[in-house]
Protein backbone atom coordinates (compact mmCIF):
# COMPACT_ATOMS: atom_id res chain seq x y z
CA UNK A 1 0.00 0.00 0.00
CA UNK A 2 3.01 2.28 0.95
CA UNK A 3 4.61 1.30 -2.02
CA UNK A 4 1.34 2.06 -4.40
CA UNK A 5 0.97 5.86 -2.58
CA UNK A 6 4.72 6.67 -3.58
CA UNK A 7 4.44 5.46 -6.89
CA UNK A 8 1.32 7.58 -7.47
CA UNK A 9 2.67 10.53 -5.93
CA UNK A 10 5.76 10.22 -8.18
CA UNK A 11 2.99 9.62 -11.74
CA UNK A 12 1.09 13.06 -10.61
CA UNK A 13 3.96 14.80 -10.45
CA UNK A 14 5.82 13.41 -13.34
CA UNK A 15 2.41 14.47 -15.36
CA UNK A 16 2.17 17.41 -13.68
CA UNK A 17 -0.43 19.55 -15.77
CA UNK A 18 1.28 22.87 -15.05
CA UNK A 19 1.26 24.78 -18.59
CA UNK A 20 4.58 26.44 -18.09
CA UNK A 21 6.98 24.59 -21.03
CA UNK A 22 10.57 25.36 -20.85
CA UNK A 23 12.13 24.35 -23.85
CA UNK A 24 15.52 24.66 -23.13
CA UNK A 25 14.82 21.32 -21.48
CA UNK A 26 15.15 19.70 -24.16
CA UNK A 27 18.52 20.80 -25.09
CA UNK A 28 20.68 18.12 -22.85
CA UNK A 29 24.61 19.47 -23.70
CA UNK A 30 27.90 18.67 -22.96
CA UNK A 31 31.13 20.89 -23.87
CA UNK A 32 33.71 17.96 -23.98
CA UNK A 33 36.61 20.26 -23.48
CA UNK A 34 37.89 19.22 -20.56
CA UNK A 35 39.55 15.91 -22.37
CA UNK A 36 40.94 17.40 -25.56
CA UNK A 37 43.89 18.60 -26.75
CA UNK A 38 44.18 21.62 -28.26
CA UNK A 39 40.40 23.33 -28.19
CA UNK A 40 40.12 26.51 -28.23
CA UNK A 41 36.81 28.78 -28.25
CA UNK A 42 37.29 30.23 -31.87
CA UNK A 43 38.38 27.39 -33.91
CA UNK A 44 38.58 28.18 -37.74
CA UNK A 45 35.38 26.30 -38.34
CA UNK A 46 32.65 24.43 -36.37
CA UNK A 47 31.32 21.22 -37.87
CA UNK A 48 27.81 20.31 -36.77
CA UNK A 49 26.83 16.94 -37.43
CA UNK A 50 23.38 14.62 -36.63
CA UNK A 51 23.82 10.99 -35.86
CA UNK A 52 21.32 9.16 -36.72
CA UNK A 53 21.25 8.59 -40.33
CA UNK A 54 24.06 10.97 -40.76
CA UNK A 55 27.05 8.88 -38.84
CA UNK A 56 25.40 6.05 -37.52
CA UNK A 57 23.18 3.80 -40.02
CA UNK A 58 19.80 4.05 -37.86
CA UNK A 59 16.30 2.32 -38.71
CA UNK A 60 13.44 3.94 -36.18
CA UNK A 61 10.73 3.65 -38.96
CA UNK A 62 8.59 1.65 -36.22
CA UNK A 63 8.05 0.91 -32.87
CA UNK A 64 10.37 -2.69 -33.64
CA UNK A 65 13.00 0.09 -34.83
CA UNK A 66 13.20 1.97 -31.64
CA UNK A 67 13.37 -0.76 -29.53
CA UNK A 68 16.10 -2.55 -31.05
CA UNK A 69 18.35 1.00 -31.68
CA UNK A 70 17.44 1.85 -27.84
CA UNK A 71 19.14 -1.46 -26.70
CA UNK A 72 22.32 -1.95 -29.18
CA UNK A 73 25.81 -1.95 -27.56
CA UNK A 74 28.36 0.79 -28.78
CA UNK A 75 30.03 -2.42 -30.70
CA UNK A 76 26.47 -3.02 -32.61
CA UNK A 77 26.31 0.70 -34.00
CA UNK A 78 27.48 0.60 -37.44
CA UNK A 79 29.19 3.65 -38.86
CA UNK A 80 28.06 5.33 -42.18
CA UNK A 81 30.76 4.07 -44.32
CA UNK A 82 33.67 6.92 -44.66
CA UNK A 83 31.94 9.05 -41.86
CA UNK A 84 34.58 8.42 -39.39
CA UNK A 85 38.11 9.09 -42.31
CA UNK A 86 36.07 12.01 -43.13
CA UNK A 87 34.95 13.58 -39.51
CA UNK A 88 38.53 13.01 -38.53
CA UNK A 89 40.32 14.65 -41.17
CA UNK A 90 37.96 17.34 -40.88
CA UNK A 91 39.01 17.94 -37.59
CA UNK A 92 42.13 17.35 -37.29
CA UNK A 93 43.91 17.74 -40.51
CA UNK A 94 45.42 21.01 -40.53
CA UNK A 95 46.65 20.43 -37.02
CA UNK A 96 46.15 22.51 -34.06
CA UNK A 97 43.98 23.94 -33.41
CA UNK A 98 41.48 21.60 -33.81
CA UNK A 99 37.87 22.13 -35.88
CA UNK A 100 35.12 22.35 -33.63
CA UNK A 101 32.99 19.04 -33.46
CA UNK A 102 29.41 19.18 -32.68
CA UNK A 103 27.18 16.35 -32.52
CA UNK A 104 23.55 17.18 -32.53
CA UNK A 105 21.08 14.26 -32.16
CA UNK A 106 17.29 13.92 -31.36
CA UNK A 107 17.97 10.74 -29.76
CA UNK A 108 17.40 10.74 -25.88
CA UNK A 109 20.64 11.52 -23.45
CA UNK A 110 19.93 7.90 -22.13
CA UNK A 111 21.84 6.66 -25.85
CA UNK A 112 24.50 9.26 -25.06
CA UNK A 113 26.83 6.56 -22.96
CA UNK A 114 26.90 4.24 -25.90
CA UNK A 115 26.64 6.65 -28.83
CA UNK A 116 30.34 8.06 -26.90
CA UNK A 117 31.49 4.36 -26.85
CA UNK A 118 31.38 4.24 -30.56
CA UNK A 119 32.81 7.58 -31.41
CA UNK A 120 35.57 6.45 -28.86
CA UNK A 121 36.06 3.02 -31.05
CA UNK A 122 35.79 4.95 -34.05
CA UNK A 123 38.80 7.23 -32.70
CA UNK A 124 36.62 10.37 -33.03
CA UNK A 125 36.82 13.39 -29.93
CA UNK A 126 34.43 15.99 -30.56
CA UNK A 127 33.96 19.25 -28.75
CA UNK A 128 30.50 19.09 -27.49
CA UNK A 129 27.54 16.79 -27.92
CA UNK A 130 23.88 17.47 -27.49
CA UNK A 131 20.79 15.40 -27.08
CA UNK A 132 16.43 15.33 -26.58
CA UNK A 133 15.19 15.30 -23.69
CA UNK A 134 12.63 13.52 -24.39
CA UNK A 135 11.34 12.48 -20.66
CA UNK A 136 10.19 16.23 -20.60
CA UNK A 137 8.00 15.81 -22.92
CA UNK A 138 6.32 12.69 -21.89
CA UNK A 139 6.22 14.71 -18.24
CA UNK A 140 4.52 18.06 -19.91
CA UNK A 141 2.28 15.62 -22.05
CA UNK A 142 3.54 17.19 -25.07
CA UNK A 143 3.29 13.50 -27.47
CA UNK A 144 2.83 15.73 -30.44
CA UNK A 145 6.58 17.02 -29.90
CA UNK A 146 8.06 13.63 -29.13
CA UNK A 147 8.63 13.53 -32.97
CA UNK A 148 8.43 17.36 -34.26
CA UNK A 149 12.38 18.22 -33.91
CA UNK A 150 12.51 21.63 -35.80
CA UNK A 151 12.64 23.42 -32.57
CA UNK A 152 14.83 21.63 -30.61
CA UNK A 153 17.41 21.30 -33.21
CA UNK A 154 17.02 24.90 -34.07
CA UNK A 155 17.40 26.06 -30.15
CA UNK A 156 20.37 23.82 -30.03
CA UNK A 157 22.33 24.70 -33.03
CA UNK A 158 22.07 29.01 -32.06
CA UNK A 159 22.91 28.12 -28.62
CA UNK A 160 26.20 26.33 -30.75
CA UNK A 161 26.56 29.20 -32.91
CA UNK A 162 26.02 32.37 -29.71
CA UNK A 163 28.85 30.53 -27.48
CA UNK A 164 30.89 30.59 -30.32
CA UNK A 165 30.38 34.70 -30.89
CA UNK A 166 30.64 36.65 -33.51
CA UNK A 167 32.43 35.52 -36.65
CA UNK A 168 32.09 32.22 -36.47
CA UNK A 169 32.29 29.94 -39.64
CA UNK A 170 30.33 26.55 -39.34
CA UNK A 171 29.43 23.73 -41.76
CA UNK A 172 26.46 21.49 -40.97
CA UNK A 173 26.28 17.52 -42.20
CA UNK A 174 22.49 15.97 -41.77
CA UNK A 175 20.60 13.93 -43.45
CA UNK A 176 16.36 14.13 -45.33
CA UNK A 177 15.11 11.92 -42.69
CA UNK A 178 13.61 14.37 -40.43
CA UNK A 179 14.00 18.21 -41.11
CA UNK A 180 17.58 18.63 -41.26
CA UNK A 181 17.59 20.68 -44.56
CA UNK A 182 14.57 22.93 -42.87
CA UNK A 183 16.15 23.53 -39.81
CA UNK A 184 19.78 24.65 -41.15
CA UNK A 185 18.85 26.53 -44.11
CA UNK A 186 16.68 28.41 -41.38
CA UNK A 187 19.58 28.87 -39.14
CA UNK A 188 21.92 29.68 -42.16
CA UNK A 189 20.01 32.63 -43.44
CA UNK A 190 19.64 34.09 -39.67
CA UNK A 191 23.54 33.79 -39.22
CA UNK A 192 24.76 35.42 -42.29
CA UNK A 193 21.42 37.88 -41.80
CA UNK A 194 19.95 36.89 -45.10
CA UNK A 195 16.61 37.56 -43.60
CA UNK A 196 15.30 39.77 -40.48
CA UNK A 197 14.72 38.32 -37.07
CA UNK A 198 10.95 38.68 -37.76
CA UNK A 199 11.42 36.44 -40.98
CA UNK A 200 13.26 34.23 -39.05
CA UNK A 201 10.10 34.13 -36.62
CA UNK A 202 7.76 33.72 -39.63
CA UNK A 203 9.96 30.58 -41.17
CA UNK A 204 9.50 28.98 -37.23
CA UNK A 205 5.70 29.37 -37.48
CA UNK A 206 5.51 28.27 -41.37
CA UNK A 207 7.87 24.97 -40.09
CA UNK A 208 4.83 24.30 -37.69
CA UNK A 209 6.88 25.97 -34.38
CA UNK A 210 4.67 26.47 -31.33
CA UNK A 211 4.13 30.02 -30.20
CA UNK A 212 5.59 28.91 -26.82
CA UNK A 213 8.66 27.29 -28.36
CA UNK A 214 9.15 30.57 -31.00
CA UNK A 215 9.09 32.88 -27.81
CA UNK A 216 12.13 31.08 -26.47
CA UNK A 217 13.50 30.53 -29.41
CA UNK A 218 13.57 34.73 -30.26
CA UNK A 219 15.80 35.66 -27.56
CA UNK A 220 18.84 32.98 -28.77
CA UNK A 221 18.18 33.95 -32.55
CA UNK A 222 18.33 37.68 -32.10
CA UNK A 223 21.95 37.14 -30.28
CA UNK A 224 23.00 35.43 -33.23
CA UNK A 225 21.26 37.10 -36.52
CA UNK A 226 24.57 38.23 -38.66
CA UNK A 227 27.36 37.09 -36.42
CA UNK A 228 28.75 34.79 -38.65
CA UNK A 229 28.33 32.22 -42.03
CA UNK A 230 28.25 29.06 -43.14
CA UNK A 231 30.34 27.95 -45.41
CA UNK A 232 28.71 24.52 -46.73
CA UNK A 233 25.35 22.79 -45.88
CA UNK A 234 25.35 18.48 -46.60
CA UNK A 235 22.37 16.68 -46.48
CA UNK A 236 22.76 12.86 -46.51
CA UNK A 237 20.36 11.13 -49.42
CA UNK A 238 18.60 8.13 -47.62
CA UNK A 239 16.06 5.74 -48.20
CA UNK A 240 12.85 7.04 -46.77
CA UNK A 241 9.38 5.18 -46.27
CA UNK A 242 6.19 6.10 -48.16
CA UNK A 243 4.88 9.66 -47.53
CA UNK A 244 8.48 11.23 -47.33
CA UNK A 245 9.54 13.78 -50.06
CA UNK A 246 12.79 13.32 -51.55
CA UNK A 247 15.68 15.42 -50.67
CA UNK A 248 16.50 17.61 -54.17
CA UNK A 249 19.14 20.20 -54.83
CA UNK A 250 18.20 23.45 -56.77
CA UNK A 251 20.05 25.78 -58.51
CA UNK A 252 20.71 28.53 -57.34
CA UNK A 253 19.14 28.92 -54.18
CA UNK A 254 20.69 29.77 -50.48
CA UNK A 255 21.86 28.54 -48.97
CA UNK A 256 23.23 25.94 -51.32
CA UNK A 257 22.43 22.26 -50.06
CA UNK A 258 25.02 19.40 -51.21
CA UNK A 259 23.26 15.94 -51.35
CA UNK A 260 25.52 13.13 -50.78
CA UNK A 261 25.29 9.31 -50.86
CA UNK A 262 29.06 8.96 -50.52
CA UNK A 263 30.57 11.18 -47.81
CA UNK A 264 33.82 11.44 -50.50
CA UNK A 265 31.85 14.17 -51.81
CA UNK A 266 31.32 15.89 -48.08
CA UNK A 267 35.29 15.52 -48.19
CA UNK A 268 35.52 17.15 -51.83
CA UNK A 269 32.96 20.18 -50.70
CA UNK A 270 35.36 20.38 -47.37
CA UNK A 271 38.40 20.64 -49.44
CA UNK A 272 36.67 23.35 -51.47
CA UNK A 273 35.34 25.23 -48.70
CA UNK A 274 38.86 25.38 -47.01
CA UNK A 275 38.20 23.17 -43.92
CA UNK A 276 40.51 20.55 -45.27
CA UNK A 277 43.92 21.65 -46.83
CA UNK A 278 44.73 21.37 -50.73
CA UNK A 279 48.64 20.32 -49.39
CA UNK A 280 49.58 16.86 -48.73
CA UNK A 281 47.89 13.94 -49.87
CA UNK A 282 44.84 13.90 -47.78
CA UNK A 283 42.34 13.89 -50.23
CA UNK A 284 44.25 10.63 -51.67
CA UNK A 285 43.74 9.10 -48.28
CA UNK A 286 40.39 9.99 -47.99
CA UNK A 287 39.62 8.73 -51.60
CA UNK A 288 41.82 5.32 -50.93
CA UNK A 289 39.50 5.23 -47.72
CA UNK A 290 36.23 5.34 -50.07
CA UNK A 291 37.41 2.81 -52.22
CA UNK A 292 38.62 0.33 -49.17
CA UNK A 293 35.52 1.17 -46.97
CA UNK A 294 32.66 2.17 -49.32
CA UNK A 295 34.19 0.00 -52.39
CA UNK A 296 33.83 3.04 -54.51
CA UNK A 297 35.48 2.23 -57.92
CA UNK A 298 38.67 4.33 -58.46
CA UNK A 299 37.17 5.03 -62.09
CA UNK A 300 34.47 6.93 -60.43
CA UNK A 301 36.69 8.38 -57.64
CA UNK A 302 38.44 9.63 -60.77
CA UNK A 303 35.60 11.35 -62.26
CA UNK A 304 34.69 12.87 -59.34
CA UNK A 305 38.09 14.59 -58.47
CA UNK A 306 37.99 15.17 -62.13
CA UNK A 307 34.56 17.24 -61.81
CA UNK A 308 36.06 19.33 -58.67
CA UNK A 309 39.46 19.81 -60.95
CA UNK A 310 37.46 20.83 -63.45
CA UNK A 311 35.39 23.77 -61.67
CA UNK A 312 37.29 25.23 -59.15
CA UNK A 313 38.90 28.43 -59.79
CA UNK A 314 41.62 27.51 -56.85
CA UNK A 315 44.29 26.37 -58.21
CA UNK A 316 45.24 24.58 -54.89
CA UNK A 317 42.07 22.61 -55.48
CA UNK A 318 42.91 21.73 -59.23
CA UNK A 319 46.17 20.42 -58.31
CA UNK A 320 45.38 18.36 -54.87
CA UNK A 321 42.81 16.51 -57.07
CA UNK A 322 44.74 16.45 -60.14
CA UNK A 323 47.04 14.75 -57.15
CA UNK A 324 45.36 12.27 -55.55
CA UNK A 325 43.46 11.23 -59.08
CA UNK A 326 46.59 10.43 -60.08
CA UNK A 327 47.86 8.21 -57.47
CA UNK A 328 44.66 6.50 -57.28
CA UNK A 329 45.64 5.60 -60.83
CA UNK A 330 48.89 4.74 -60.06
CA UNK A 331 48.86 2.76 -57.07
CA UNK A 332 45.32 0.85 -56.92
CA UNK A 333 43.46 -1.04 -55.50
CA UNK A 334 44.68 1.53 -52.75
CA UNK A 335 45.42 -0.12 -49.62
CA UNK A 336 45.77 2.90 -47.40
CA UNK A 337 43.09 3.77 -44.60
CA UNK A 338 44.31 5.73 -42.16
CA UNK A 339 45.38 9.51 -42.29
CA UNK A 340 48.57 9.12 -41.39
Amino acid sequence: MGYSLVMIGFLRKFFSGSNTYDLGRLVDRRQCDARLVGEVPDPPFDIICDIDKTYLETEFASVVDLARTAMEDARDKITVFGAREVLLAARWARGLPPNGLHFVSSSPPQLRRVLESKLVLDGLDWTSDTFKNQAYNLQKRRLGLLRHHVAYKTLAILMIMAKRGEGGRFVMIGDNAESDPLVYGGVARLLEGRCSVSEFESHLVNAGVQSIEIAQIMPVAAKVHGKGSVSAIFIRKVPLPKGYKPFETQPGQWPPMTGFTSFFDVALGLLQVGVLPAEGDVIFKLAAAAHNTALIPVPDLVHKLGAVAGSSESQDVVKACQSAAEQLELRKPAPWLGLD
